[in-house]
């Protein structure tokens, strides 16, 4: 009997701390954040007050980081690089996504951009999506 009485207070101590580990790391993960690209230290340095005010920040950033007249294909590589996914591709479009962790939200990054006939930017845009609990 005593034998069996260790063994379920060893059990218990066992899955409390279990317990407590899966607390510290859901704490971790809703106060982690994954780091920007490289090209976004300047969109990172910005201090949003609300996902309202991210979203109008970064769609201005890709306005004036990629701005029109400018080369595609250097922008193209500038966003490849950073991590940004081709989402969907034609002749004279691309799509780029990046998704990124944020504490207890998750974002979704996009910037499409439309060319001109001759390899420069004609249009481009940038989108957030913050998706939170």
């Amino acid at each position: 009997m005593k034998r069996m009485l260790m063994v379920l207070a060893a059990a218990l101590a066992g899955l409390g701390l279990m317990y407590f580990a899966g607390i510290l790391c859901l704490g971790h993960a809703l106060t982690q954040a994954d780091p920007f690209p490289a090209f976004m230290a300047d969109y990172q340095l910005r201090r949003s007050q609300s996902y309202g005010d991210a979203e109008r920040n970064f769609s201005d950033f890709v306005a004036k980081t990629f701005a029109i007249g400018s080369d595609k294909n250097d922008a193209i590589a500038q966003i490849s690089k950073g991590g940004f996914q081709v989402a969907t591709s034609a002749s004279e479009t691309v799509e780029f996504v990046w998704k990124r962790h944020s504490g207890p939200c998750s974002e979704q990054y996009s910037i499409v951009i439309r060319s001109d006939g001759r390899g420069k930017i004609a249009k481009v845009a940038g989108q957030l999506r913050p998706i939170c609990l």
